[in-house]
Order: C-alpha cells, then structure tokens, then sequence
C-alpha cells in the first residue's frame, strides 16, 4: 500500500514539472512573437521616415526648380529697351537729351567745378518734365578713381556765373511741353581736378541697367 501511494505521489510531480514546462515554452514563445512585433513596427517606422525624407528632398527640389523656371520666366519676359546713348544724345520713348557742352567753373563756396550744358525735347513724357529732372533720371556723375567711383554733388553757380549762362539756367526747373525744348545745365562739386569723371546713362525704362556712358577727361576740359 505504502509503494502504490509513493508511486502515484511520483507520478503526479512528473505530471505537474511537464506542465509547468509547457507554460514556460508558452509564455517564451509569446515573448519571442511580441520581441518579432515590435521589431517590425519599429524597422516600418523606419522606413516610412525614410521615405518621408524622400519625398520631402523631392518637393524642395522641385521648388527649387520651380524658382528658377520663374526667374528665367521674368527675364524672358522682360522687354527689351529702347533707350540708348550714344554720341552725346541720350533717347528713350518719353524724352531725348543731348549734350552740348562741358566746361569747368569755379565757386566760391564749393571750389573746383565742372559744368554739363545739355538741351532736353519732351517727345511723350506722362508726368511733368524740366531740364534738371530730365538730366536726372538719365545720368549718375562719377569721379572714377583709383580704387571707387565715386558720386559727385550736386554744386550750383555763384551769381555772376548764373548770369553768365542765363539761357541754360533760367528754365531749369521749368516744365517742358510736349514737342517743346528747353536746355539745362548739371553743376558738379568735384574732388579730384586730376582724374576723369564718367557721365554713366541709365535706362529710364528699367532702372539699373546701364544703357553707356562719357568718359570726360578733366585735364581737357576748359574754362
């Protein structure tokens, strides 16, 4: 009696050592199935960030490309100018102007000057337009030195030299009408009597562009 209850004690630990052994291959295995899942959704992640990236460096490129296609679209676009000057005579569509003269003068108060005598014709201009305007809006007077150009002042005359070249300046600031001509004269200070000074022409059609220039020579300039 005492055998059989030892034997079925026994049997019963064996029995009960397997179960717990399947649990634990159990329990193993949906670990090792869960470690896999994650593993998975993490290496998706990865590759949906990647080619998010992707298709992120595409759109920037593509923008970029856009862009430029714009720029040389706008520049395709853009007119071409009519203004021009050559031979002193500076025309565009609104006026013409026509240099006549360049002299040095003298002032008491800004020294050394040099004296650009010019006439302007109003062929369409939309607003008001005088001699001095005119001048303006189509040249930039520059020292050219040696290392900048540099821009001059606006001078004026002394009294005695105003009376002097009256017809250039008593219609300065007068309107010009449309078919009429009326003549003017830009007063400098300079800085430097040695060097040249350039009389550059800009497109009074797209401001910037330069449409050429003068190069005056100041040593051969009279008074």
């Amino acid at each position: 009696m005492k055998k059989l209850l030892f034997l079925c004690a026994s049997a019963f630990l064996v029995l009960g050592a397997c179960g717990n052994s399947g649990e634990s291959k159990d329990d193993s295995t949906e670990e090792t199935k869960e470690e896999a899942k994650t593993d998975d959704t993490s290496n998706n992640k990865e590759e949906t960030n990647s080619d998010d990236s992707k298709d992120d460096a595409k759109d920037d490129s593509k923008s970029e490309d856009d862009d430029d296609s714009i720029t040389a679209k706008k520049d395709d676009d853009k007119e071409k100018s009519d203004v021009t000057f050559k031979n002193n005579q500076f025309k565009s569509e609104e006026f013409d102007l026509k240099i006549e003269e360049v002299k040095l003068t003298e002032s008491e108060y800004d020294g050394e000057q040099v004296a650009i005598f010019y006439s302007v014709t109003n062929k369409d201009a939309e607003d008001e337009l005088s001699p001095m305007t005119a001048f303006m809006r189509a040249f930039e007077v520059v020292e050219d030195q040696k290392d900048v150009e540099n821009r001059l002042d606006i001078s004026h005359f002394d009294t005695e030299t105003e009376e002097k070249y009256n017809k250039y300046t008593k219609n300065e600031s007068n309107n010009i009408k449309k078919g009429g001509t009326a003549k003017g004269v830009a007063v400098y200070k300079l800085e430097d009597i040695e060097g040249p000074i350039l009389l550059k022409a800009q497109d009074i059609e797209n401001y910037g562009d330069s449409v050429g220039q003068k190069k005056i020579n100041i040593k051969e300039v009279s008074k």
